[in-house]
């Protein structure tokens, strides 16, 4: 049997060391409401799925390189959506609710005249889209009226709305909102103008969708590159010397021995993002993040479960 364990003797004790200080860090975060939505005793939890020194290592790295959201967070990206995203957007392509939507943060909240909607793209408020329309609608304070879901585009068309905002916690590789977008029928809505408005969104997803939908124009409160992915964004060089493709077996080699198959060990698409909000972990994230069985405790919930 192929030996996974990668870690020299010698090497030992400054990796257990710079898993203490990893994991004294992120209590730390909780103590401080940096990482709300995760508790000690969870992730206390999780710090003991990994027994071995390599596992132990592994998992540290994880946490040392993971991009966190909580819903603080969120409130703020999507201030940061509506105040300057959007209204930036709304500039670059020269549309008339430019200087309108410069105000969205106080107009959505106390008009019913600015013919705009947002677009809930899922049925219900636990799906990442309808929880973004629930924390703006509800919890932000936009008019209720200012919402609509995928199917009610064409309603609202017909009684004269001309600009649709379709709302998401993130894009990454963009084939979950290409699906979405596949089922509306742009020639119905010629001049009609569409935006999708995102917390976060990376490269990959941004290229796919601006291929595709050269019309659709987008926004978003942060941008992700190629080293939000795990494999990407470690060090690997400190405190031990190791490779990609060495880290790469050893997971996928300790998935297998936990119990768990080597399906999208990833994500589904395979773009072993570290990066999760504290209400889901987006499905093209590393997998190690949630993943649970009898014997292995997930740290945070997989989106929809």
């Amino acid at each position: 049997m192929e030996d996974f364990n990668f870690i020299q003797d010698e090497d030992k004790e400054s990796v257990e060391t710079y898993v203490e200080s990893v994991f004294s860090r992120s209590e730390m975060f909780i103590d401080m409401g940096i990482w709300r939505g995760i508790d000690k005793v969870n992730l206390r939890a999780w710090r003991n799925n990994f027994t071995t020194v390599d596992e132990r290592y592994f998992s540290a790295l994880v946490l040392d390189n993971l991009t966190y959201r909580t819903e603080d967070h969120v409130k703020s990206m999507l201030i940061d959506l509506f105040t300057i995203g959007i209204p930036n957007a709304f500039r670059l392509n020269a549309d008339e609710l430019y200087e309108t939507m410069r105000f969205s943060l106080t107009l959505l909240k106390n008009s019913k005249d600015i013919p705009i909607r947002i677009v809930n793209t899922n049925r219900t408020s636990t799906q990442s889209s309808g929880y973004y329309a629930f924390m703006l609608n509800h919890v932000m304070g936009y008019h209720r009226d200012y919402f609509c879901d995928l199917d009610e585009i064409e309603e609202h068309y017909h009684k004269g709305i001309r600009h649709f905002i379709l709302i998401d916690d993130i894009i990454c590789s963009g084939e979950q909102i290409d699906t979405v977008l596949q089922q509306i029928d742009f020639q119905k809505f010629k001049d009609a103008r569409f935006y999708i408005a995102a917390c976060a969104m990376h490269d990959e997803g941004m290229r796919l969708l601006r291929e595709k939908y050269s019309h659709v124009k987008y926004a978003y409160a942060e941008h992700l590159t190629q080293n939000v992915s795990f494999l990407d964004g470690v060090d690997y060089s400190f405190p031990v010397t190791c490779t990609r493709d060495i880290l790469d077996g050893f997971y996928k080699n300790m998935l297998k021995e936990k119990g768990f198959g080597a399906k999208h060990p990833y994500g589904i698409i395979g773009m072993g993002l570290n990066y999760a909000f504290d209400k889901s972990v987006p499905n093209d994230c590393i997998a190690v993040l949630h993943l649970h069985n009898e014997y292995f405790n997930g740290l945070l919930k997989k989106r929809g479960s």
